[in-house]
């Protein structure tokens, strides 16, 4: 009886996206993250800034959109770091542009 119970209340919370949340968190430190380092320091090394702002945009669509596929939960942690991290990229894209 309580392995059933169990079973149902993981597959409730995996429904609600809480998993998902755990994908969207090793996603973003294995994919986001270092992209975007690579970007910036592609910018660094002499790269154009719109390439540079293209690819942020690009990333930015991209995670929003895998992280939608794995639910609320991921979503969620889209909107809380992800979505920030970009911002805060092309932020100091364009700070180090003016300069």
């Amino acid at each position: 009886m309580g392995a059933a119970i169990g079973a149902v209340g993981g597959a409730i919370i995996g429904a609600l996206g809480f998993g998902g949340r755990k994908k969207a968190e090793d996603y973003d430190h294995k994919q986001v993250q270092p992209q975007i380092a690579q970007e910036m320091l592609s910018y660094q090394t002499g790269g154009g800034y719109m390439s540079v702002y293209s690819d942020l945009q690009s990333l930015d669509v991209t995670a929003e959109h895998t992280t939608k596929q794995w639910g609320p939960g991921a979503h969620s942690y889209y909107n809380d770091h992800i979505r920030t991290e970009i911002a805060q990229a092309r932020g100091r894209l364009n700070q180090m542009e003016r300069a």
